[in-house]
């Protein structure tokens, strides 16, 4: 894990990039919340998403103009803060006391 905040600290050191800082507070913010076991696969997918879209930016930002670059910031960021609040509600439904024997929804 810390692996790759360390990759995405390089990333973001080599493409001075202004949504990199955005993102590295995200990945801090999703290692704190799924500590748990049981969430440990779905951060790394998180991860591994958020690497593909700021890859697929990159790519996008180096053909197309500067007016198309604000507007596809624009979307990306929208979308990214829209997929933190969905994570953020989704790890709400857990108990966070370490009753492996019950099951989460149990009361």
């Amino acid at each position: 894990m810390m692996l790759l905040l360390l990759l995405l600290l390089l990333m973001m050191m080599i493409w001075r990039y202004n949504d990199a800082l955005m993102m590295m507070m995200m990945m801090l913010l999703l290692m704190m919340m799924m500590m748990r076991r049981r969430m440990m696969m779905m951060m790394m997918m998180m991860m591994m998403m958020m690497l593909l879209m700021m890859m697929m930016m990159m790519m996008m930002m180096r053909r197309r103009r500067r007016r198309r670059r604000r507007i596809m910031l624009m979307m990306m960021r929208r979308r990214r803060m829209y997929l933190l609040v969905v994570i953020m509600d989704d790890s709400g439904r857990y108990d966070f006391d370490d009753n492996d024997d019950l099951d989460d929804y149990q009361l």
